[in-house]
């Protein structure tokens, strides 16, 4: 692969569908690391932020064709901003911690789909 890049993941698969959302959420920060130069140097928030929103994405016939706003992210984010716990921005911009799981994916998501729609 370029640049080494690999991507790897197992998981207690559930449902069919959670298969492709895994895949296409791995595929992501492959996606990422194959054509970003210097990607591992990437903020955070935006390759978790890509990852967590690509993974929802809708294909037919091998085209993109929407991506849908995923339940458990955004119900994360609204539980965090109810009882303040949500990182402010600059905090969550110059997190260098390296979790990227939980309450921390799911408000990178919610940045990147701001920025792509408003």
């Amino acid at each position: 692969m370029k640049n080494g890049a690999a991507a790897t993941c197992y998981r207690d698969f559930g449902p069919h569908d959670s298969v492709w959302v895994t895949l296409r959420h791995e595929a992501t920060h492959l996606f990422l690391f194959m054509h970003i130069p210097d990607a591992k140097n990437l903020p955070g928030w935006i390759n978790e932020g890509l990852a967590v929103y690509y993974a929802s994405a809708n294909v037919k016939n091998r085209k993109l064709t929407g991506v849908d706003v995923p339940a458990r992210e955004l119900h994360r984010v609204q539980a965090a901003m109810r009882i303040g716990e949500l990182e402010t921005l600059q905090c969550h911009l110059t997190r260098r911690d390296g979790d990227w799981s939980g309450p921390a994916a799911a408000q990178a998501w919610s940045l990147v789909h701001y920025l792509l729609h408003g």
